[in-house]
């Protein structure tokens, strides 16, 4: 392929970033960040930080774009939450659905080969997000006259990288850029009313990450990757009402593992950190009395993936894997994050991809989740809180993907 054709192509995409930054998903389901990007690494469970296989996978670990040819990979899906719960302030303790229910989850990567041992990636993946919408009011008794019913927050992340090889091991560091929207009538801090119900609101961030691959033998590799928070713009009519602070994303450390236990079947296992707690809005207390204490409270999480891959054939692959993390929301903070209920906590996947000649692949994914309950303990709004039952969530989903990619 020529190098005017591969400027081209490369310009093309960024064209296509630029499009796709004006729009984005709630895509949630580990705390507000997705649990994997590309159907290579959602069918292993999100395991495989050691390990290129697609091009988005430079999002995961920015030191494997050097370890791909030119190559890029287009995933499109769709995932169902299913939501229930009872904030405890209808007076006779009923169980309700969410309905916003439905999310589209997409991403797309290219790699280019600079040379022997560099390489440059550009991907957009979902940056996470949020979403609810009840039917009744959070706060109908707290005596306050608001709708306080639902949200809609989306991230769509623009990822550039570069990578290089030094002897066995390679090393990438990568940009983030964040576009985010809200639109959302939970109520302030007090929970009273806003004011500024239903606006949606812009905002954007920028962060950075690294990280590095390096072989353990010829059958194995071990991967680190530190990603910083995306520090966000303020969240425009909510900030200061709603929001005392932007809604970063938080710092997160990972490690992997792969190894070849046979020529045809692989192994991968990953650990990942997530700082909940020191991020800004996602971190604060929550606190009824307090009007400048606005935040949703949420615990670091710790996030086991664990993923087998295993070669069929020449042409045919297929995946299977398990994730685990903690719920970043207690039992004492149930009510306070009713409009943003992240509490699933284990994902089964599986996965297959099939070459169709000249450097083509087919390829498909899907997830479920069992269903994680989450009942108020009461410690942090009281009566107001556990009213005839308690506050209660409860979270499941499920989720596909389709994918094409092709090696240029």
């Amino acid at each position: 392929m020529t190098s005017t054709f591969k400027l081209k192509l490369m310009t093309g995409v960024a064209a296509a970033a630029v499009t796709v930054m004006t729009a984005g998903t709630a895509n949630a389901t580990f705390g507000m960040l997705p649990h994997c990007v590309g159907t290579v690494k959602c069918g292993m469970g999100g395991a495989g930080s050691a390990k290129a296989a697609a091009a988005v996978d430079a999002t995961t670990n920015p030191a494997l774009a050097a370890r791909m040819g030119n190559t890029y990979q287009v995933n499109l899906g769709y995932f169902k939450a299913d939501v229930s719960g009872n904030s405890a302030q209808d007076g006779d303790s009923l169980i309700e659905s969410s309905s916003a229910d439905g999310f589209p989850n997409g991403s797309l990567g290219v790699n280019y080969v600079i040379d022997a041992d560099t390489a440059f990636n550009i991907s957009i993946v979902p940056g996470g997000g949020g979403a609810s919408k009840w039917a009744t009011s959070r706060t109908v008794n707290f005596g306050a006259s608001t709708t306080d019913q639902e949200v809609n927050y989306e991230m769509v992340y623009l990822q550039p990288t570069y990578a290089k090889k030094i002897g066995g091991a390679s090393y990438g560091i990568g940009g983030i850029l964040s576009r985010a929207t809200m639109k959302t009538d939970s109520a302030q801090g007090t929970f009273m009313a806003s004011g500024v119900e239903d606006n949606k609101e812009t905002f954007y961030g920028v962060g950075l990450q690294i990280g590095g691959v390096w072989d353990l033998t010829d059958k194995g590799s071990f991967a680190l990757n530190l990603r910083s928070p995306v520090w966000h713009q303020d969240t425009g009519v909510y900030d200061g009402v709603v929001f005392n602070d932007p809604i970063d994303t938080p710092m997160q450390a990972q490690a992997g593992i792969t190894f070849d236990v046979t020529p045809a079947t692989m192994l991968a296992a990953d650990v990942k950190w997530v700082n909940w707690s020191g991020g800004n809005t996602i971190g604060n207390q929550p606190n009824m009395t307090c009007t400048a204490c606005r935040g949703f409270g949420w615990d670091d999480q710790i996030i086991v993936m664990l993923g087998v891959e295993h070669d069929v054939s020449e042409a045919l692959t297929v995946r299977a894997g398990f994730s685990h993390g903690n719920s970043p929301i207690g039992s004492g903070h149930v009510l306070a994050n009713y409009l943003f209920p992240a509490i699933v906590e284990t994902h089964y996947t599986l996965g297959a991809s099939y070459d169709i000649g000249n450097g083509m692949n087919l390829g498909g994914s899907a997830y479920v989740t069992p269903t994680n309950t989450i009942v108020g303990d009461g410690s942090l709004f009281g009566a107001n809180e556990t009213g005839k039952g308690g506050s209660m969530l409860s979270h499941a989903q499920k989720g596909f993907q389709l994918s094409f990619s092709n090696d240029f």
